[in-house]
């Protein structure tokens, strides 16, 4: 009996022990299954926070459960990227970290999705999470990867362009001013004139639209974009087609 006991109490011992000990995470093989997208993926996470965060949530806090998951935590948006933890409100911002994921079509979500994930103690599904799904109600433009050339009638008392372009991405869009497009247009809007004698700029355009007929491209005067923002929606395009020969 004597030695029941003592044996009883090495096990208690030992139980109080593993309950003292420190509990050590592990670090699972990340599966992400996106079925929004129907994709489905094993490997690394890579995460890149651009939401403020709660007031008693810090960055070092938070890249730790990214780590502790067995996650990436990144800085800005590279090509690694997997999902970028941003606010609803952001999703059409100009900001170049998040117009950068939506291109590349990475998996924007809210921080509950990683708050989620580390209360669970893996990276769980973000469906649930995927703004793209809760703000496409919300963008008419979106699919739109528009261009305009210079002659874009201007806001009285505004330089630039910047208000334009933030107007299209606001609405779902994105806009590539660039000399030489990144992205294969699906608009552009110009002056029958300057179509007529095709500039450099309109001529590189026109080439890159030309190199890829699978995609949808309208040339339409500058009237579209302006009703566009004006009532907050894509109106039809066939009002404002421009006439062009290839």
């Amino acid at each position: 009996m004597h030695l029941f006991f003592c044996s009883l109490r090495c096990v208690v011992r030992r139980g109080r022990a593993e309950q003292d000990r420190p509990r050590v995470m592990s670090a699972p093989l990340p599966l992400v299954v996106h079925e929004a997208r129907g994709q489905c993926f094993r490997g690394p996470v890579k995460v890149m926070i651009a939401c403020p965060l709660p007031q008693q949530v810090s960055m070092q806090l938070t890249k730790l459960w990214i780590q502790s998951l067995g996650g990436t935590y990144q800085k800005h948006v590279g090509s690694t990227t997997t999902h970028v933890c941003i606010e609803p409100s952001q999703y059409y911002s100009s900001s170049h970290d998040v117009r950068t994921a939506r291109a590349r079509n990475i998996v924007l979500v809210t921080l509950g999705w990683l708050e989620d994930s580390y209360a669970l103690g893996r990276f769980v599904d973000s469906c649930d999470y995927d703004l793209a799904a809760l703000c496409a109600h919300a963008a008419p433009l979106r699919g739109c990867v528009i261009a305009f050339t210079s002659s874009y009638p201007r806001s009285r008392g505004v330089p630039g362009f910047k208000l334009v372009e933030e107007h299209i991405v606001n609405l779902g869009g994105i806009c590539d001013q660039a000399s030489e497009p990144i992205h294969t247009l699906t608009h552009l809007c110009a002056t029958e004139e300057e179509i007529r004698h095709q500039g450099i700029y309109v001529k590189n355009v026109l080439h890159r639209a030309k190199s890829d007929e699978d995609k949808a491209f309208h040339l339409v005067n500058h009237q579209w974009l302006v009703e566009c923002l004006r009532q907050g929606r894509r109106v039809e395009e066939d009002l404002d087609v421009l006439s062009l020969t290839w």
